[in-house]
């Protein structure tokens, strides 16, 4: 499981462009973003990077179960019986793993 992506440069120039016609969009329809002068760049990428963050977060918990399901494995129990429930503390942006019950 690689946490590695190869973007080839015609992809990031469309992605940049997708980008940049997302934040023109959320600028011209947010009052707010437009009385500052927040550059629709920003905002397009401001959601991006949440977006990236995200995805992120959503890879790291399955490896997380992948890897918590070879432990258990390795103990000779079920992972699923176990009943471990994953859970974010978004606020943190930290992960915890719920205790074992036996």
């Amino acid at each position: 499981m690689s946490g590695t992506y190869e973007i080839q440069p015609l992809d990031g120039f469309v992605i940049s462009i997708v980008v940049l016609f997302v934040g023109m969009t959320l600028t011209r329809k947010i009052k707010i973003l437009s009385k500052y002068n927040i550059p629709p760049a920003v905002t397009g990428g401001l959601i991006c990077s949440v977006l990236v963050a995200v995805i992120s977060l959503v890879q790291m918990r399955e490896m997380t179960l992948f890897v918590m399901r070879g432990v258990f494995k390795v103990m000779g129990k079920d992972y699923d019986a176990a009943q471990v429930p994953p859970t974010f503390d978004l606020g943190r942006f930290t992960r915890r793993i719920g205790a074992v019950r036996t």
